[in-house]
């Protein structure tokens, strides 16, 4: 039975991404052997290596990488190292991030993999080469951009399922997908498949069977849903609804909201506390009307402050549980700085037992991704954007930000557009930013689901000052070291067994 390894990582290591999980599932239900690596950045060259002593075998067709949250030059450091042990092996990664650097990889997929997974072996197990392909000025490998030439966004089964030899933790909050796609088109958006008409989301069978699976085996009862709108479709809440109604368990959900569609729906309120959705995200943007139109959100900003206050009053009152986070960006066409002043005030004012966000506006210059390309990207001079001329001041300015967790964790960093505007340009955006996020003692995000190892029921989580995330990450680091002990362990007795054979 041929055999793959996959590296999966992200890079605050919260959580691990299911995206490498959902390969790994695919290929086994191919008769692919399969094993998934996570927390890659935590294990160092030394225990890779060992651990690859154990693990591969004449039947290892290739090493993967689940490569949205991975850093450039630390895969293109393991690829390296790796081709000196196995210079016969396949290298390929996959992922929403963009490839925008030649760091050693023989294939390369953008997007959703579903349709694209037989050529994609077909390449790895025999050579032949996909019909379907990029062409990068960059890259010296096969480019793959499955958003457009294997485009997947409707799927009915999107189960991901986790070997005993994942060892997951009973406190982890893993994720898991109802559908694809997007009903809006919001103008700053870089997704793929925004402005669908219709949704499509899995079986409610379907989903009960993941859970339960997950509880049964792991323990698990917190979950991220990953779909780019919960609450686009009332149908999907409440099949949802159904679903956690119909468990012999209690499970929770953090997820992506639209609190506009809250505002025109009101019913959803009920659904959402019946599904158990109670750590919810909210894109608000802009309280700004000229910036909310110009971005496709042209709801009156008084009205979206009354729903987020009714939803929170609504979830405390009947649920007992509820953390809303709200995404704001600083740059949007149309806003002066002092908007954005005026919002965070409002926010210190009447959202200070949630949380917030703010992030610069982000536009890429990156034409080689056509389908990562917002209206913002596309048509920069319409919206009043226009690239900073002054040189040394772009540069001094980089070169003053290096250290910023927004430059070092960008995903298009080699095609961020620097724009400017009548207001203001991307570096006060990001100053701002960086202001706010320094001052600001808010209570944990809506990722809070997260820190329930550390208290004794979700109630208590509401509690958590932000400062328990020292605390936490000590727990996490802890777990990861019984992962990797215990992905060790497991590798050991592989070894044992293939010489007693």
């Amino acid at each position: 039975m041929y055999h793959y390894i996959i590296f999966n990582d992200i890079y605050d290591f919260s959580r691990r991404p299911s995206g490498a999980h959902r390969i790994a599932t695919l290929l086994r239900q191919k008769n692919y052997n399969v094993k998934v690596i996570d927390y890659l950045t935590n294990w160092n060259l030394d225990e890779v290596k060992d651990l690859l002593s154990s693990l591969v075998s004449e039947k290892t067709i290739a090493f993967g990488f689940s490569y949205t949250w991975m850093d450039d030059e630390y895969v293109k450091n393991i690829i390296g190292n790796l081709k000196t042990l196995y210079p016969n092996k396949k290298y390929f990664a996959g992922g929403q991030q963009p490839f925008q650097h030649e760091i050693g990889l023989d294939l390369m997929v953008t997007g959703y993999v579903e349709h694209a997974l037989d050529d994609i072996i077909n390449y790895l197990v025999d050579d032949i080469v996909p019909k379907k392909t990029s062409t990068s000025t960059v890259l010296n490998g096969i480019l793959i951009n499955a958003d457009v030439d294997y485009p997947a966004p409707s799927i009915n089964d999107l189960t991901v399922i986790y070997q005993d030899n994942d060892f997951i933790n009973k406190d982890e909050v893993l994720t898991i997908e109802l559908s694809r796609g997007c009903r809006f088109a919001c103008k700053f958006c870089n997704f793929p498949f925004l402005g669908f008409k219709h949704s499509t989301f899995r079986d409610k069978n379907n989903v009960k069977a993941e859970l339960l699976d997950n509880y049964n085996r792991f323990g698990i009862t917190s979950y991220t849903i990953a779909d780019d709108t919960l609450n686009d479709d009332d149908a999907k809440l409440e099949m949802l609804v159904e679903v956690v109604e119909s468990l012999p368990f209690d499970v929770d959900f953090a997820a992506f909201i639209r609190i506009d569609l809250i505002a025109t729906r009101p019913r959803q309120m009920e659904l959402l506390k019946r599904a158990r959705v109670w750590a919810q995200f909210y894109g608000i943007e802009t309280f700004h009307p000229a910036a909310g139109k110009a971005v496709g959100k042209g709801m009156q900003a008084s009205r979206i402050q009354d729903t987020l206050l009714k939803m929170r009053s609504y979830m405390l009152e009947t649920l007992g549980l509820y953390r809303g986070t709200c995404a704001l960006i600083a740059g949007l066409p149309h806003e002066p700085v002092e908007s954005w002043v005026e919002t965070q005030q409002w926010m210190r004012e009447n959202w200070s037992d949630q949380s917030w966000m703010w992030w610069p506006l982000d536009i890429t210059n990156d034409k080689e991704n056509t389908n990562i390309q917002s209206s913002f990207s596309l048509n920069k001079e319409k919206y009043g954007y226009s690239e900073i001329t002054d040189l040394k001041y772009k540069e001094d300015k980089i070169a003053s930000l290096k250290t910023k967790k927004f430059l070092k964790g960008h995903q298009s960093d080699d095609r961020v557009f620097y724009w400017q505007n009548k207001h203001t340009d991307f570096f006060g955006a990001l100053e701002f930013v960086d202001d706010v996020h320094g001052t600001a003692k808010l209570p944990i995000n809506f990722y809070v689901l997260s820190y329930k190892s550390l208290v004794k029921n979700n109630e208590e989580l509401l509690k958590l000052p932000l400062e328990y995330e020292n605390v936490w990450r000590q727990y996490q680091r802890q777990n990861i070291d019984n992962y990797k002990n215990s992905t060790i362990e497991y590798a050991k007795r592989l070894t044992t067994a293939s010489k007693m054979l």
